[in-house]
């Protein structure tokens, strides 16, 4: 395969001339929840996109903060407000998902904001891979203030891309100007990845929330969010059992980090953690596409969600911490070693008295005294071995 790729400029839009195609209705699902001060840019950029044959379902999930007078001043006959109790996002984004009715879903978080280009593209990338039911694309990173902090972000915030080789694991690759007539000149390079990569989610997210788009027969197959997990991760991982799914490799969208109130926020990842590893023992006991999944693959997985969870309730749970982390260096050699070796530096860091804990971390020091041990342990096996 020779084609090269040229870095795409995300904020171009389509080409007007060639005029989009229709597709059928896209149905935006945006839950907020006193997010007064970002909702209106996220919906402003929905209702922007070059297709405009869509619906804006902004579920207001409780809010307290003016959020209703605020979307109550936009005037637009595609936007429908809804208000609920606080229920939390995946109930947010079901009662979304039931007031709308397209032939596609997409998803929008209030505190991102779409390329104007973005759902045109993605309708392309569906109808030139029509087995494919969900599509989603790579993303920019900006911060609170809108500066860019990486333009490729995806594969930095989810680490599951080391074991995706796209080469081997999608079965198609196209190019998004042969597929897509309105494509921006500068976008005509993309890549656009399609086929059956069950295995390679089942390892981890692959997917972030505010670039997917699902067709409305893929969303019926795999139902609702579960209120029991983290809306995200395991929902995708259900779209990717049914079938097949396209990857545009191009940022579509501005995801914000570093806010106090976002998911990713460091005090919220232990509830990600947890509902990581849930995800993974729901999979391995009522997913049939599980046994697509070699079992060296199952059990690295399963020491990976181990480890993670370890970290994160070190300073909140000791007990559980180390026996998580017990878990997850004891499970037998790994792709990725330094991981496994990582948690056995944590473990044997769980031992020390918390003020000692707490001071490597509050200076710095914990990455250090961690990567001293893993090459200890690391010198011990080969010396043994």
């Amino acid at each position: 395969m020779t084609d090269d790729i040229q870095t795409p400029s995300p904020d171009t839009p389509p080409d007007p001339a060639n005029g989009p195609k229709s597709y059928g209705l896209v149905s935006v699902v945006i839950p907020a929840f006193n997010r007064v001060h970002v909702v209106l840019r996220a919906i402003r950029s929905a209702l922007a996109q070059s297709y405009g044959d869509l619906e804006v379902i902004v579920v207001d999930d409780g809010s307290t903060d003016g959020t209703r007078d605020a979307i109550a001043g936009l005037d637009d006959d595609r936007l429908h407000y809804v208000w609920q109790e606080n229920a939390g996002l995946p109930a947010a984004r079901n009662r979304g998902i039931a007031e709308s009715s397209g032939d596609f879903i997409a998803l929008l978080d209030s505190d991102d904001v779409w390329l104007p280009w973005k759902v045109e593209a993605q309708l392309a990338a569906l109808a030139a891979f029509p087995a494919s039911g969900m599509v989603w694309t790579n993303m920019v990173a900006v911060n609170e203030a809108g500066t860019v902090l990486n333009e490729r972000y995806l594969t930095t915030m989810y680490t599951a891309y080391r074991y995706l080789d796209r080469e081997r694991d999608f079965a198609e690759r196209r190019l998004l100007g042969r597929i897509w007539p309105g494509c921006p000149t500068d976008l005509a390079r993309t890549r656009c990845w399609a086929g059956d990569v069950y295995s390679s989610m089942f390892m981890g997210n692959l997917a972030h929330d505010s670039t997917v788009l699902l067709t409305r027969e893929r969303q019926q197959a795999i139902g609702v969010f579960d209120l029991a997990f983290e809306p995200g991760y395991e929902y995708f991982l259900r779209a990717c059992r049914q079938g097949e799914v396209v990857f545009v490799d191009a940022p579509s969208i501005r995801y914000q980090i570093g806010a106090e109130d976002q998911m990713s926020a460091p005090g919220r990842l232990v509830v990600a953690a947890r509902s990581n590893l849930a995800t993974v023992e729901k999979a391995l006991v009522d997913d049939a596409g599980v046994d697509r999944v070699p079992d060296r693959m199952i059990r690295e997985r399963l020491a990976l969600c181990h480890a993670w969870l370890g970290r994160e309730e070190f300073f909140a749970d000791r007990r559980s911490a180390r026996r998580h982390l017990r878990i997850a260096f004891g499970s037998g050699p790994l792709t990725y070693r330094g991981a496994q070796w990582h948690a056995f530096a944590w473990w044997v860091l769980s031992f020390f008295p918390d003020r000692v804990a707490q001071s490597l971390r509050d200076a710095r020091g914990m990455s250090p005294f961690l990567a001293k041990l893993a090459r200890r342990r690391g010198a011990k096996r080969r010396s043994s071995s």
